[in-house]
């Protein structure tokens, strides 16, 4: 009778994300519940979902939790020893917030099978793990051509990102950028020191002392 008080790891770990932050699956269909949604856990890789636990072997033959490869401030792509073509994909991106982990190379490997009980997807497959441990996409199918993967990651990447531009309209003849991409872009960052604002805080002063 306390179970529902005390136990309830659904109530926990089972939220769902639904947000622009996140690619639904458009043929995953509605998740369904084998048990109590508020009183079990649910371990899955749906994106939206929190990336599931999984014991792994890592340096010198330590424990290693799928929750400690991932987070730590940077999206990561996590996939399996097959999916060469998703780390290829990532190192083409070069871009500095997302780190790849290959579940089977030293460091993470799963030598009894846990991670691939839960993960619900191909060898060859991949997820993309929000910094927060929330999956924002999956790709359950194997991917082995090098410029498939790099597609599909970068139009993940782009979709989970980018900012929406709003509802005006662009001028026309004008192109509409997005806000954020996953391509590095230049920036000038003004600086003020100061000296910069003294002279304009003296014309102020002048300026009053004329008007009174």
């Amino acid at each position: 009778m306390k179970n529902t008080e005390f136990n309830a790891h659904g109530v926990e770990l089972n939220q769902r994300y639904a947000s622009s932050a996140v690619v639904p699956e458009p043929d995953a269909g509605d998740e369904v519940w084998a048990r109590d949604r508020q009183l079990y856990l649910q371990a899955t890789t749906r994106p939206g979902a929190k990336l599931p636990h999984a014991w792994l072997v890592g340096e010198g033959g330590t424990r290693i939790s799928t929750l400690d490869v991932t987070g730590k401030g940077m999206m990561t792509l996590l996939t399996g020893i097959g999916g060469q073509a998703w780390k290829r994909a990532a190192a083409k991106l070069d871009v500095p917030f997302l780190r790849t982990v290959v579940v089977g190379e030293p460091g993470t490997i799963d030598p009894y099978c846990y991670w691939r009980q839960v993960r619900d997807i191909d060898e060859a497959g991949a997820l993309l793990v929000r910094p927060d441990g929330y999956i924002a996409w999956r790709h359950s199918a194997p991917v082995w051509d090098d410029s498939e993967a790099l597609t599909s990651l970068e139009d993940a990447l782009t979709a989970v990102l980018d900012r929406p531009s709003g509802s005006s309209e662009p001028a026309p003849g004008a192109t509409q950028e997005p806000q954020y991409n996953t391509r590095a872009v230049p920036i000038t960052v003004p600086h003020t020191t100061p000296a910069d604002a003294a002279p304009a805080s003296a014309t102020s002063t002048t300026t009053e002392g004329v008007n009174r």
